[in-house]
């Protein structure tokens, strides 16, 4: 028996007493507040205020309820003037959160009307330690059509899921999941040589209709994938894959090993621009040569196409950009686009929305309805320059931070993304180990110190990102040269060991010193920059590869981070350090990947009162916000 029906029959009246007492002064003060214009509320038609976005919740019909029944479940009475008084609505605000792709959490003010309705639900879960309600996805629509139903209540939902997003994961769950068996359409020999969880990919992209991000970790084997999936929708070919320049050839020689009854004659590879791509069943075309034929881009050429592959689809995160344009054209008239990279967004949620608009065009209906969702949106205020507009001051919209990362995994993952890391598919794969070196500055004088130091100070003085970008750049070379000779003599040092290893720089100063001394110590080594033919680069990768007596593969940062199998080596040495740290990560994996056998050390030379000082931070911070959003996996705090 409950504590309340205990209570003396006198006490429960002079309870009762009091909270009438309660009810009426509390109207009372509320009546002389309120504005004489203000008409009393239609008792029988509920309000239910939401966000902008979340139109659903003021368009769903209210089914009007009989008074004073009871829950058959929860025995509870309802009235659903109780807690309205004397007519006037109680304003409750309310706040929906995910949980997964399946349930949600009902964050509401206390109301005994509101209270009764939701015990009627039936995947109900109350949770006493964060005082909120859990729900079925399923159950979300009843949801807001019961609560409307409530007289006496004015629910305001504040910073809620928005109603795409929810439509989008109910679709998601009610989406059939057909048995599908490779073997009908893919070769016994490819079925082969695939893992586990290759094939789950491959179920996943054909499932989503061939519409799906594939953002597994860095050499999972991807382009297989792909590939895999392409031969599936083979019906539905020519196949258009847009890729990096360097990566062209790469891709020609995957589909001449997975799909040999693919004729070499079938497959064009696009070198130079041309006004119309050929008419063949596969075409390999580079984004930046994409971009120089948009204007030739017509009806014809894009309904030619009704599967469209990009690779390193993070190359098209500017939503401004040419190419992103050039490509957007081609992939948005396609039947299947799947996308591959294996960092999604290299530094901010912003990065994916051009590629989520690739795949599905409804799950957001503009830029700034995203950037305001998961990207902390707001307006940037700045002083213009010139003789014309000084003392001017503009504003823009700011999209460059994070919010709601958890939402924003949960929808990617439960509609076109899938991701998995070399940790959770791969258990036999040897550790990845970062070690960060400390060079020492002492060559310098005391005046090349001094200027190199206060760098810092200038850049947080300055007001124009103009001239932010100049100081940085020139920040970035006096600390490259500065860093030279003690990175040649770690090299020298490292050689002497043996060792077999990439590394990597970004200034051409600091790769042609490096390279002086692999030359003057004799040492047999590869170079790749960004003046390396795509031809020219693969064959350096493979005699690396090949021949043990190579033991240097000396490579450009922005060039060589993506696209290169180089797991005959397991040290990767940064001889500088990159803005992005998307970048860093998949130049690590090109040893990190499938096939090493060794342990992977990883070594990052710094120098102090360097631009390292500012740069080693602020790709932490990146990747701390892209793991809230499950895009990466790498964290730099145990370097």
């Amino acid at each position: 028996m409950s504590s309340a029906n205990q209570l003396d029959p006198q006490l429960m009246q002079m309870i009762e007493h009091k909270r009438r007492l309660a009810i009426e002064k509390r109207n009372k003060r509320q009546a002389i507040e309120s504005n004489a214009t203000n008409a009393a509320p239609n008792k029988t038609q509920p309000t239910i205020t939401s966000n902008p976005s979340a139109s659903l919740m003021t368009n769903i019909k209210p089914k009007v309820m009989p008074q004073n029944t009871t829950d058959p479940k929860s025995s509870v009475k309802t009235n659903g003037s109780c807690s309205g008084g004397m007519g006037r609505k109680t304003e409750v605000k309310a706040t929906i959160r995910l949980m997964s792709s399946k349930r949600f959490e009902l964050n509401i003010g206390y109301n005994a009307d509101v209270i009764n309705v939701l015990r009627g639900i039936p995947s109900r879960d109350w949770n006493p330690s964060s005082k909120m309600w859990r729900f079925d996805m399923k159950d979300y629509k009843r949801i807001l059509t019961d609560l409307q139903t409530i007289s006496s209540v004015d629910i305001k939902f504040v910073d809620s899921v928005p109603d795409r997003v929810i439509n989008a994961l109910i679709e998601a769950i009610n989406r059939p999941k057909e048995d599908i068996d490779l073997k009908e359409r893919l070769s016994p020999q490819l079925i082969s040589e695939l893992f586990g969880f290759q094939v789950e990919g491959i179920v996943f992209g054909i499932r989503t209709g061939g519409r799906c991000l594939i953002a597994d970790d860095m050499g999972l084997g991807k382009t297989l994938q792909a590939i895999s999936i392409a031969q599936w929708f083979r019906d539905d070919w020519p196949l258009l894959i847009v890729c990096p320049s360097s990566l062209r050839y790469q891709w020609r020689d995957q589909i001449n090993k997975w799909l040999p009854t693919v004729k070499e004659d079938d497959i064009y590879v696009v070198t130079k621009e041309m006004e119309n791509l050929p008419k063949v069943l596969i075409t390999i075309i580079s984004y930046d040569l994409m971009a120089r034929i948009k204007p030739h881009i017509n009806m014809d050429c894009k309904q030619t196409y009704n599967f469209v592959i990009l690779d390193e689809s993070h190359y098209i995160k500017n939503d401004t950009a040419v190419r992103t344009d050039a490509v957007s054209l081609m992939a948005k008239a396609s039947k299947r686009v799947i996308l591959l990279t294996g960092t999604p967004a290299l530094s901010r949620p912003m990065e994916l929305f051009t590629q989520i608009k690739i795949l599905n065009g409804k799950l957001f209906a503009n830029k700034h309805e995203f950037g305001m969702r998961y990207c902390n949106g707001h307006l940037k205020h700045f002083w213009m320059r010139g003789a014309r507009n000084a003392g001017k001051q503009k504003q823009i919209w700011d999209y460059n931070g994070a919010k709601n990362l958890d939402e924003l995994k949960i929808l990617l993952e439960s509609t076109i993304l899938l991701r998995r890391l070399k940790s959770q598919v791969l258990s036999q794969l040897p550790p990845k180990k970062r070690e960060m070196i400390m060079l020492n500055l002492n060559h310098m004088s005391d005046k090349e110190k001094a200027k190199l130091k206060n760098y810092s100070n200038v850049v947080k003085k300055l007001s124009f990102r103009l001239d932010e970008n100049t100081s940085h750049f020139d920040w970035y070379m006096d600390s490259a040269m500065a860093k030279v000779d003690p990175v040649c003599k770690y090299m020298a040092q490292l050689l002497n060991q043996n060792v077999k290893f990439l590394c990597f720089c970004h200034h051409k100063q600091m790769m042609d010193s490096i390279q002086q001394v692999l030359a003057d110590m004799r040492v047999n080594h590869i170079r790749i920059d960004g003046t390396t033919s795509a031809t020219d680069r693969q064959e350096a990768c493979n005699e690396f590869q090949r021949v043990s007596d190579c033991r240097v593969a000396l490579l450009s940062i922005t060039a060589c981070a993506t696209g290169l199998n180089l797991i005959a080596a397991s040290v990767v040495v940064f001889a500088e350090l990159f803005w992005n740290p998307g970048i860093l990560s998949q130049a690590e994996d090109r040893v990190h990947r499938i096939g090493q056998k060794n342990d992977v050390k990883i070594y990052y030379l710094v120098a102090k009162d360097t631009i390292d000082d500012m740069i080693w931070p602020m790709i932490s911070k990146k990747l701390e916000v892209l793991n809230k959003a499950g895009l990466s996996k790498d964290n730099f705090e145990d370097t």
